[in-house]
């Protein structure tokens, strides 16, 4: 057998005697020799233990005929129709204690896969009980818990205590826990909030573990008149700023923040002015909320819902320097130092079903004056691997239009972009602050109450910036 690792699925199954005897033996005889590993696993069966009683105390134990029936069905491969001879109010308490098992199995599984394997080797002893389950039952989780009732717990017997004094502690851990398992069933919901922000917030890195990037400079249009446009981006910097408000209570670090990562952390969807086999291509224009100076140029990218074809999509961005001065590409920051050929750069990517991008530039207008001209044109390329490229034109909007005229996707897209040059403190953010981009969240938020949940999500993270970190 492999050397076991924190994250091997058979773990999960040792704890929950789901192995076959010769199997959980080998598991057994390798954590022996890996007493940091042993530790974890048995931090992990004290926290199944304890809920366990928890739940038995009130009575939310299976029945072994409810056990044997959930097995059959879920061992057979066709669909059942279970009718149920229960009463009404049963049927709703089953519900309940369904999804208080699911948590607490949520729960004990995050802990296992979120807790790095710890350093200490001294003191692993003996019965789960005795283990001082410092993931959950630590200082950060039991902040409204009680630290007494924590240091009776966690407390061990001295030496100069001799046998009376052990037993007197024993009686005292046992009541501590009895203490706790009232507190648990009093208020899940808190508990398991506590325990998950305790496992959460040990994986929370510094801001010096962030690469430092920066932001993309205005190009001349005379000097680059052609730009490749971002295809695809993440999604995880929404993550991180969410955790860093919510779990330090602060702002993240500026270099955790990626303004296209924030942006299409919502999927968008409008009607596109372009399309190309499964693939759409939109674009708007509008006054930069926040530089006076500067125009708002919109893209969006979407894969048609029920598309099933695997195209990659190449589009170009071509600026008539007649009529722009100079534009800067928001977001896609690259790391300090790192210079990208943006012309000719391969930005080419498949977009899986039903996923959107939306990118931003920021447009200084030139000397000409604005007329019907086009202030360029967007260029799309799709390929599906069979038979020739497809090529698209799509005009850039001549002559903005008003912020409260743009689309709701583009209303939302843009507030989270001022909020990412907000929580970046970008030398771009021009009049930006968090009062201003929380009110302008408010106001998409109250325009769009169709959007989806993800867009609101981001835009109610948006409006309790300030009071999370702490800014007035």
């Amino acid at each position: 057998m492999k050397e076991l690792q924190p994250d091997d699925p058979r773990l999960t199954a040792y704890m929950l005697g789901e192995l076959p005897p010769r199997e959980a033996e080998m598991i057994a005889e390798r954590l022996q020799s890996n007493s940091d590993l042993a530790l974890d696993v048995a931090k992990t069966q004290a926290l199944g233990k304890l809920l366990c009683e928890t739940y038995e105390k009130e009575g939310l134990s299976l029945h072994p005929v409810q056990r044997a029936a959930i097995r059959q069905v879920g061992q057979n491969q066709e669909a059942y129709k279970i009718r149920s001879v229960m009463r009404r109010s049963d049927v709703f308490r089953g519900i309940g204690l369904s999804l208080a098992a699911a948590a607490s199995v949520t729960l004990v599984l995050l802990i296992l896969a979120k807790t790095p394997v710890s350093s200490r080797t001294e003191g692993f002893a003996t019965s789960a009980e005795e283990l001082n389950m410092d993931v959950v039952l630590s200082p950060a989780a039991l902040v409204q818990w009680g630290e007494a009732s924590l240091a009776k717990l966690t407390s061990s017997p001295t030496q100069e205590e001799g046998k009376d004094g052990s037993a007197k502690t024993t009686e005292e851990r046992e009541a501590a826990r009895l203490e706790f398992t009232e507190r648990i069933t009093s208020d899940p919901q808190r508990f398991f909030a506590a325990a998950e922000l305790t496992a959460r917030r040990q994986h929370l890195p510094e801001a010096e573990s962030f690469i430092p990037l920066s932001e993309n400079d205005y190009l001349s249009s005379r000097e680059q008149p052609t730009t490749a446009v971002p295809v695809m981006a993440g999604r995880t910097s929404f993550a991180w700023v969410e955790r860093y408000l919510r779990e330090r209570g602060e702002l993240p670090p500026r270099d955790a923040v990626r303004l296209e990562e924030l942006v299409n952390y919502p999927d968008y969807i409008e009607e596109g002015h372009a399309q190309v086999g499964g693939v759409s291509l939109s674009s708007e224009l509008v006054p930069c909320p926040w530089n006076e100076e500067c125009l708002l140029l919109g893209l969006l990218l979407q894969r048609v819902p029920g598309s099933e074809a695997h195209e990659e999509v190449f589009v170009n961005l071509e600026i008539d320097e007649q009529r722009v001065g100079e534009y800067r590409l928001l977001g896609f920051a690259q790391p300090d130092g790192l210079v990208v050929d943006a012309a000719g750069a391969d930005a080419s990517h498949p977009l899986a079903a039903g996923n959107s991008t939306y990118v931003f530039y920021e447009i200084r207008p030139g000397d000409t004056p604005f007329d019907e001209t086009p202030l360029g044109q967007i260029a799309m390329k799709v390929s599906s691997g069979s038979g020739s490229p497809v090529y698209k034109n799509l005009d850039i909007p001549s002559i903005p239009d008003r912020w409260l005229d743009s689309s709701n996707s583009f209303r939302t897209a843009a507030t989270v972009a001022a909020y990412a040059l907000c929580l970046r403190d970008s030398p771009y953010k021009g009049k930006l602050n968090f009062q201003w981009v929380e009110s302008l969240a408010r106001q998409t938020l109250l325009e769009n109450p169709e959007a989806n949940e993800a867009a609101k999500e981001v835009l109610r993270l948006i409006i309790q910036t300030r009071s999370l970190a702490g800014l007035g």
